[in-house]
């Protein structure tokens, strides 16, 4: 990092401690500890959301499987294909979206000091 950017980065600590009138140390402990916190909440609500997703998908095609004959009698079967075809695609995206944000997360749980600075220097950019 050139020494110009080192003393922005400084300056605008420095300027977050005054307004909240607190040592420039402590808004950056307290930054690497949010940045701490924040991956593992994501973590947590990603996981969570991708179970119960899951959950509910498995759920209403179990549902669609047992009741088939039922449905087919009311002439409805479409509209639980149509709808276990939209859960379908909604946990597929869910997933991957899960699959490729996790790793960022567990990352930030492990070195939330780089994250912390990221956070820092995209003020600048």
């Amino acid at each position: 990092m050139n020494e110009q950017l080192q003393e922005k980065i400084m300056q605008y600590i420095d300027q977050i401690a005054k307004s909240l009138g607190v040592a420039s140390e402590y808004v950056f402990e307290t930054l690497v500890r949010q940045k701490y916190v924040e991956g593992w909440v994501l973590s947590i609500v990603l996981i969570i959301g991708v179970l119960a997703l899951s959950l509910l998908t498995f759920k209403f095609a179990r549902y669609t499987i047992n009741n088939w004959n039922d449905l087919c009698e009311k002439d409805i079967e479409f509209i639980f294909l149509l709808t276990l075809s939209i859960f379908g695609i909604l946990n597929l995206v869910f997933v991957l979206a899960t699959i490729l944000s996790l790793p960022d997360k567990i990352l930030q749980i492990f070195n939330p000091e780089y994250y912390a600075l990221k956070e820092i220097l995209e003020v600048f950019q």
